[in-house]
């Protein structure tokens, strides 16, 4: 959650009327889903918000609107991947962020 936003990752292919694949952004008051859209390829499995970023980790190959390997930085603005790509080699279920760091955990063998 940032703010007023509560972001959901997972595999599902629509928030109540729209069509949001695996992420998406749900105002905190109503439920209803916001026009911020990443549109991952594949399920997204992990999310943690850091200033104005929002890592993914699941095992999309694409989101944000640029081809990534199951991680990536999102802007929680615009929904577009940032030039963060550590291309993880495996599925990333679990994310957590401190101090600058994020830190990834899941079945993957490098980055």
């Amino acid at each position: 959650m940032s703010g007023s936003t509560v972001y959901a990752g997972g595999q599902f292919a629509t928030i109540g009327v729209l069509t949001r694949n695996g992420i998406a952004a749900l105002d905190a008051t109503t439920g209803l889903a916001t026009a911020w859209d990443p549109n991952a390829n594949a399920t997204v499995f992990a999310l943690v918000v850091s200033g104005g970023t929002l890592y993914a980790g699941g095992d999309f190959l694409a989101i944000g609107g640029q081809p990534r390997s199951r991680l990536a930085a999102l802007s929680l603005t615009t929904g577009l991947a940032t030039a963060w790509d550590p291309d993880a080699y495996g599925t990333v279920s679990a994310l957590a962020a401190a101090g600058g760091i994020v830190y990834a955990g899941g079945l993957f063998n490098g980055l």
